[in-house]
């Protein structure tokens, strides 16, 4: 055996395949066996599970997930992502890393895990960076400001706190069968 154990490995895998030390098969064997573990992983059901499944629930949260996912993606992740240059030396950097990299986070989770949203693709994944987003900028970029709009209020974190809202509704029930998710799951319609 080899100090790093690939000879070992090599016999398990040959005998737990029926494969012989000479067979041109067992390679094979072990891709395919590989890929079956791959697409029966429990981290697959819960990544792309796409929640209740009832006609109305599911259409209700297309509804949110394309109009959420839309809103956030061309309103607030495309102007930055088109304006990056001019918006990367000056962009809020309320956690430390820096504007640069802030504004990247931002755009990565606005624009891309917007667009992500309104497809249902790993709609429970994207929904956490979305979420976070909009918690930052609610208590932490706007944590001074007054809970809602009104006039004379120029920010406040009522905008933050509504896309916040089903992020987290989604992040908890999933995108309904509507979606990517229930495709790839084997669950749409």
């Amino acid at each position: 055996m080899g100090p790093d154990g690939s000879a070992e490995l090599r016999k398990t895998i040959l005998w737990r395949f029926g494969g012989t030390e000479g067979s041109k098969k067992w390679g094979l064997l072990v891709q395919q066996s590989f890929l079956e573990k791959v697409r029966g992983m429990r981290w697959k059901s819960k990544v792309f599970s796409p929640g209740p499944s009832s006609l109305l629930v599911s259409a209700g949260l297309l509804v949110l997930r394309v109009a959420s996912g839309a809103m956030i993606a061309v309103g607030h992740g495309l102007p930055k992502l088109k304006n990056f240059g001019q918006l990367a030396d000056g962009f809020p950097d309320p956690l430390g890393m820096g504007s640069r990299l802030s504004l990247l986070s931002t755009v990565g989770a606005e624009f891309f895990c917007g667009l992500a949203l309104v497809l249902g693709l790993a709609t429970r994944l994207v929904s956490l960076p979305l979420a976070f987003a909009m918690g930052v900028a609610a208590f932490v970029v706007h944590g001074s400001d007054p809970w809602f709009f009104g006039e004379g209020v120029g920010a406040a974190k009522e905008l933050a706190l509504l896309f916040l809202v089903p992020f987290l509704t989604l992040l908890i029930t999933g995108p309904g069968r509507y979606s990517l998710d229930a495709l790839i799951a084997g669950k749409g319609t």
